[in-house]
């Protein structure tokens, strides 16, 4: 009687387990069709229950999660819709764990590596997203921001919400004379932008250094001349893709100068004009050969 109990307690375990299993695969299957249909808050209902009955975060339901968490997240709106946060920290979580835990370097795992990457320049704790809400005053202004740490303004020609640090003088309100201004991205130790150099009335002004920090173009560096924050005059800017060296004008190469083509290392030399080739030649640099003829903005294949 008792091998009978113990046979019939085991087959039931097994057909429930076997229900379980059905109906989670159901519930993934529903979740697929909500991800599809780019209903990425019902995908995430259905993962949810998928999860729950599979008693674990399987790879494949972290993936629809994430990509459904990134669909739903606007960073855009952080910092005026609390809900944003929410969101924000769930997906620094899952992609976390996606990174760590997911061992096939597959096209799914470097759209979850590149998520993870942009989210480094934004809060990863309430902690430091509040404190970003108390900077957020400071950093918003029209068109010139309040250095935290200093009684001086300086003048931003972006709409990007940073919080900016300065190491220097200030006179008549403003950032002025040699010194570092370096701006981080709200609620993080990010930076965004570093300018070592000089500055009149709350703008780069004269001989400096700039550096740019995003997760899309990675690092970019200008070093040369400025006048009331824009590029102009000479200098040499570079980042993955491109160097140029030469005249800047309206924060981009107008005149005389060079402007190599990393990927395809080819240089253009001569006249440019708002920053594409105007009238000089185009070279390859790993035969010599001119490729290219500019003139006036149109060009001849050699």
């Amino acid at each position: 009687m008792k091998n009978i109990a113990s046979t019939i307690f085991l087959f039931l375990s097994i057909l429930t387990f076997a229900q379980e299993s059905a109906l989670a695969d159901l519930k993934f299957e529903e979740a697929e069709i909500a991800f599809n249909n780019k209903n990425y808050s019902l995908a995430l209902n259905k993962v949810d229950e998928f999860d729950k009955l599979l008693g674990t975060i399987s790879d494949k339901s972290l993936y629809i999660r994430i990509i459904s968490l990134r669909k739903l997240f606007n960073d855009q709106k952080l910092w005026e819709d609390k809900a944003q946060s929410a969101l924000l920290f769930s997906l620094q979580k899952y992609t976390a764990a996606y990174v760590n835990q997911v061992t096939d370097l597959d096209d799914r795992y470097r759209e979850v590596y590149d998520i993870s990457q942009e989210l480094k320049f934004l809060p990863k704790t309430e902690a430091d997203y509040k404190v970003g809400l108390l900077d957020l005053n400071i950093a918003s202004g029209e068109y010139f921001a309040k250095v935290k740490n200093a009684t001086c303004e300086y003048y931003k020609n972006n709409n990007r919400k940073m919080i900016y640090e300065w190491k220097g003088v200030c006179e008549n309100g403003f950032v002025s004379g040699d010194g570092i201004l370096t701006g981080y991205y709200l609620g993080t130790k990010e930076v965004s932008y570093q300018y070592t150099g000089k500055m009149k009335e709350g703008k780069e002004n004269g001989i400096g250094t700039a550096f740019w920090y995003n997760y899309e173009q990675g690092q970019a560096k200008y070093e040369g001349n400025f006048v009331n924050g824009s590029l102009e005059g000479y200098g040499v800017y570079e980042n993955y893709n491109v160097k140029a060296s030469g005249l800047f004008k309206d924060n981009a190469p107008n005149g005389e100068g060079k402007f190599l083509f990393k990927s395809s290392n080819t240089e253009f030399s001569g006249i440019l004009q708002n920053g594409k080739p105007y009238n000089g030649k185009l070279v390859n640099l790993n035969s010599g050969k001119v490729t290219r003829i500019y003139t006036n903005g149109t060009y001849q294949e050699q």
